[in-house]
């Protein structure tokens, strides 16, 4: 069964973990347990009034909070933040991905690639169409974005290239997107949810 555990005045719309410490981004900043969600705290002093954390990423000690006016980072586990935007030509981040030392964001409009822990931001999406983009996965190297109305594009090469991969899909209205060890998951608007193996798509599986 499901149990409660925090409860707040706004809706919850991203979620992180790294190791026992959650991380959950809501209408009204940031929160973190570090026990397995028995105890939070409110981490989001630092952020603008009226904060939206629309998806949120962790590697090591270091917590990326996207948000409707950019990208947030906190070296210390959430007890500090500053903004990070230096590159971004759109603020709204709605998704991370991660691989290594690179971190990848997008906004509905833009994918975009730091390899400096978010010091500047390159955008890689010169081979996807324009628009629409709903959420990111990764798969090791393998960078997965799904764009309404176009599908699931597929870059290896950190965004050099991109190809679409719609075999089998009935709609191209892909929203939610994630990626397990051997499938590829994506949820389309006629309200089902896809599955293909990613050994058909990646050559590494």
């Amino acid at each position: 069964r499901w149990n409660m555990v925090l409860h707040t005045s706004t809706a919850f719309l991203s979620l992180a973990v790294n190791g026992t410490s959650v991380y959950a981004g809501s209408g009204d900043g940031a929160w973190l347990s570090t026990n397995g969600g028995i105890d939070w705290n409110n981490i989001g002093a630092d952020f603008p009034p009226l904060t939206t954390v629309h998806a949120l990423a962790v590697i090591g000690t270091n917590v990326f909070a996207g948000m409707s006016n950019g990208v947030l980072l906190s070296s210390d586990s959430g007890a500090h933040w500053t903004a990070i935007n230096a590159g971004l030509r759109s603020g709204d981040i709605i998704a991370f991905g991660v691989s290594g030392t690179n971190i990848f964001a997008a906004s509905p409009m833009r994918v975009y690639r730091s390899t400096n822990n978010g010091t500047n931001w390159n955008t890689i999406d010169a081979g996807l169409p324009g628009g629409g983009i709903n959420s990111l996965a990764m798969s090791g190297n393998n960078l997965f974005a799904a764009l309404g109305g176009s599908g699931i594009f597929l870059t290896t090469n950190n965004g050099i290239d991109w190809s679409a991969d719609n075999t089998g899909l009935t709609n191209l209205a892909v929203g939610a997107l994630c990626a397990s060890e051997t499938n590829l998951y994506t949820g389309a608007n006629e309200s089902v949810v896809w599955k293909r193996s990613l050994s058909e798509m990646i050559s590494f599986v």
